[in-house]
């Protein structure tokens, strides 16, 4: 985390299912801001390439169901690190996934979950 974000609060291990073996994330869960919005880092690494217009997207789920989304990316052929703003109260959800998304096209296979 960069010094100004300061300590994270907490830090959620997402690891690959058979779709992606080799790829790994934590996410990092910061201070709540001034409006109620909870800083989160994640640290990404081992995502399968993407085409051109893909991107990956990471959500929140609930008894693994995706029910909020936090945002989308994309990811260096290395480790990669995104920062979030979210504004949902995390104690209502019970992990995170992550799957890779093309404009027009069905989504993909969760590549990350915890």
């Amino acid at each position: 985390l960069a010094p100004s974000e300061g300590r994270p609060r907490r830090a959620v291990a997402v690891s690959g299912p058979a779709a992606a073996p080799a790829a790994g994330a934590t996410v990092r869960i910061g201070d709540r801001d001034t409006a109620g919005n909870w800083l989160l880092t994640l640290r990404v690494h081992g995502l399968p390439p993407l085409p051109a217009d893909g991107y990956y997207e990471m959500y929140l789920t609930n008894k693994g169901r995706i029910v909020a989304g936090c945002g989308a990316f994309k990811a260096d052929p290395g480790t990669t690190v995104v920062r979030f703003d979210v504004p949902f109260r995390l104690s209502e959800y019970s992990g995170w996934l992550i799957r890779r998304e093309q404009p027009h096209r069905r989504p993909g296979p969760a590549l990350l979950t915890t």
